[in-house]
């Protein structure tokens, strides 16, 4: 009977143990130099109810600033904006106008933005809103350096939670003739797995003036704790010298499932 027991004991000595180097947390090399990358506010706050309500929804927000070019000789129009959310709860974005101009002509351009249903932005947080599209009018906006871009963005309110993912150790080098290679770490920091991912990284200059925007997926499913590198490159955002040009980053993503 004693040995009966002996052998109990230890049998659940083992098991304890097995569990405690189950939930060591897993080490991580990395594999990239110190990052530029300034991680837009998302945070929300683990183990706590998310989805309160709140009692008088003001969806609201304010434009920090755009940034807009003519790329492939004129026939493309890009342009980007950083928002903010000066409302008092989660807003979505429903819809976007981008209003292209030059010296003497303007040109609106209305869409919605990719993905925005699960771009679900907290009080007091940011994120971005990018536009590639064909110039209808490319005989008329050809000087691609005097082209600015006006946003009116149509918030909700939405009692969603973000899938926050984090980016980090963000890299930008100009390997290529023409475009940017871009690089970093995307780490899961949410209790469920997510199946599609959407990454937005602004680059700015010294000044703090809005450079450009890319926005990319990874072809990957992120699970709770998950680390992922990327390389990119961003042939289609064909800003000249914008590594040297770059001083400061922004970076911000969120997961979804279909």
């Amino acid at each position: 009977m004693m040995k009966r027991i002996s052998a109990l004991l230890i049998a659940i000595l083992i098991s304890l143990s097995v569990i405690v180097s189950c939930k060591a947390a897993p080490t991580y090399i990395q594999a990239f130099s110190p990052s530029l990358t300034e991680s837009v506010d998302h945070e929300v706050t683990p183990d706590v109810e998310p989805t309160a309500k709140v009692n008088n929804p003001q969806p609201a927000l304010e434009i920090v600033s755009s940034v807009a070019y003519l790329f492939n000789s004129g026939k493309i129009l890009y342009g980007a904006v950083e928002y903010k959310n000066t409302g008092n709860c989660n807003i979505v974005l429903t819809n976007a106008q981008f209003t292209f101009s030059d010296a003497s002509t303007s040109l609106p351009v209305t869409f919605t933005p990719m993905l925005s249903e699960y771009d679900v932005v907290e009080p007091g947080a940011t994120s971005f809103v990018t536009y590639w599209g064909n110039n209808p009018a490319d005989e008329i906006l050809l000087e691609g350096e005097n082209i600015t871009v006006t946003a009116e963005l149509t918030p909700v309110a939405t009692d969603d939670v973000r899938r926050d993912l984090e980016l980090s150790d963000i890299r930008v080098l100009d390997n290529y003739p023409g475009f940017s290679t871009l690089s970093g770490l995307i780490t899961s920091s949410q209790t469920d797995a997510c199946t599609m991912n959407m990454s937005y990284v602004a680059f700015y200059d010294a000044d703090d003036t809005l450079l450009g925007v890319w926005n990319f997926t990874l072809n990957s499913v992120m699970n709770p704790g998950d680390i992922r590198s990327f390389v990119i490159n961003m042939n289609d955002l064909t800003i000249e010298n914008l590594s040297s040009r770059t001083a400061s980053t922004k970076a911000c993503g969120f997961g979804f499932n279909l």
